[in-house]
């Protein structure tokens, strides 16, 4: 299942995503066919941080959308939980479509 969230360029986006497990895993967020968030339409704001309490382990990932994808149907950007060879990965996508901003 995909999740959607409408933004306007030059909003803030926090991108969460939360894994199980004794150990944290290698956390990853990136566009489709990419290594990373696609820079035409997105810009870091704050580094990948990983925090864990127990057994749950956080990513929490900022960026900001700094051009409109809409004309595109969005961007599906995906969150990879790596823990490593003999557990897998596990992924969850998210649609983040990003407006023009016509009040301003």
């Amino acid at each position: 299942k995909q999740w959607y969230q409408r933004r306007v360029r030059g909003d803030t986006i926090t991108l969460t995503c939360v894994a199980v497990g004794e150990s944290a895993p290698t956390f990853k967020f990136f566009s489709k066919d990419k290594s990373s968030l696609d820079e035409t339409f997105f810009q870091e704001v704050e580094a990948l941080a990983v925090s864990s309490d127990g057994t749950t382990h956080t990513a929490k990932y900022v960026t900001k959308a700094i051009a409109p994808n809409v004309l595109r149907n969005g961007e599906v950007i995906t969150c990879e939980a790596d823990y490593g060879i003999s557990l897998g990965t596990s992924t969850k996508d998210l649609t983040v479509t990003t407006y023009y901003d016509c009040s301003s």
